[in-house]
């Protein structure tokens, strides 16, 4: 194992002993989460669990597996997008379906297995759930008449889910630079990757084929994001590859290549702010990539026997738990009967 990755593991995994698309089905879930254009409403959610294990550490040999999967909101509805809250305190936010097909936010506690809502509206849904700059949550929320999905905040100063961009239709976000700039998943065809800047509202567009999973480096310079080739059927986006973008500039360097089929990952950073481990799929496999010493994707696990087809949606914490094994959350639709 290579020494840069024993540096990141030891930093995470033993912490405490003194030393982080699946298939059709899954990109079509994930596409009724933030409705195409001219979509009026989120109609007939998909059934979607949320599964947990634990990303553990092969002492003898160094190898990442992922031990102790379960079924953690495994509710027949919809239930997607988990993101840890401080990355180190056991809490995740995500989504649910409620009774009108709409969704709202929630929040998981992994120590203490109680869940509670975040946001209660019947007419309209909230989607990708993720810690707001200077506190709170942010999400996507449509309009009433769902014509229209904006970036907004719920912060905790009581300005209650406001607006903080008026650019949309818009799918996935992630905040840059300290929050003075979103980048924003563009809801036109292809979808466009765009800065948004807050203060102005200027948005700059950045390419086209831009994938759902937007993550920021930890000094928020940096964005890293899908990009598809463009090759799938009906202009879709085909195989996609993780690409850094320098927000000041706009320009894009190809990093790593996902397993085919899939746009959903997650990245896991070092001390010097560069990713250090991947996490992605491929169909009922859980997949991991260590940057420093890889040249192929890794399956640590495969969730094929437990009844499920497709995985999306990883989430990777930044502490161990009590056992010294850093806690996942990702996404699984039940297998067709």
């Amino acid at each position: 194992m290579s020494s840069l990755l024993k540096s990141a593991c030891a930093a995470l995994l033993v912490l405490a002993a003194g030393c982080q698309p699946g298939s059709d089905a899954s990109k079509d879930a994930e596409t009724d989460a933030a409705p195409s254009e001219g979509a009026p409403e989120i109609v007939g959610l998909p059934i979607a669990h949320i599964l947990s294990g634990k990303v553990a550490l092969n002492a003898d040999d160094g190898a990442i597996s992922i031990i102790d999967i379960e079924p953690l909101l495994a509710a027949p509805t919809y239930q997607n997008q988990p993101t840890f809250l401080q990355l180190d305190d056991g809490r995740f936010y995500y989504v649910a379906g409620n009774e009108n097909d709409k969704t709202d936010l929630w929040v998981y506690d992994l120590s203490s297995g109680e869940k509670s809502q975040v946001t209660q509206t019947p007419e309209k849904s909230e989607f990708s759930p993720k810690p707001a700059p200077g506190g709170g949550v942010s999400f996507i929320q449509e309009s009433e008449d769902g014509e229209m999905t904006r970036v907004h905040a719920l912060r905790e100063s009581g300005d209650a889910g406001a607006a903080v961009i008026e650019t949309g239709p818009v799918g996935y976000y992630e905040w840059l630079q300290g929050g003075s700039t979103v980048a924003v998943f563009y809801r036109s065809e292809p979808p466009m990757l765009q800065f948004v800047d807050v203060a102005t509202g200027e948005a700059r567009d950045i390419f086209e084929n831009v994938g759902r999973v937007l993550l920021a480096s930890p000094d928020g310079a940096t964005l890293f994001a899908a990009r598809g080739d463009g090759s799938g059927q009906d202009g879709g986006a085909g195989q996609y590859e993780i690409v850094a973008v320098d927000v000041a500039s706009g320009a894009a360097e190809p990093v790593l290549d996902l397993p085919p089929g899939a746009q959903d990952f997650f990245l896991v950073f070092g001390e010097g702010g560069l990713p250090v481990m991947a996490y992605s799929s491929m169909g009922t496999q859980l997949m991991t990539y260590d940057f420093a010493s890889d040249s192929i994707w890794h399956a640590a696990a495969d969730i094929g026997a437990l009844g499920y087809d497709a995985i999306t949606r990883v989430s990777v914490a930044n502490a161990p738990d009590k056992d010294g094994n850093l806690p996942i959350v990702f996404v699984a639709h039940p297998s067709e009967e």
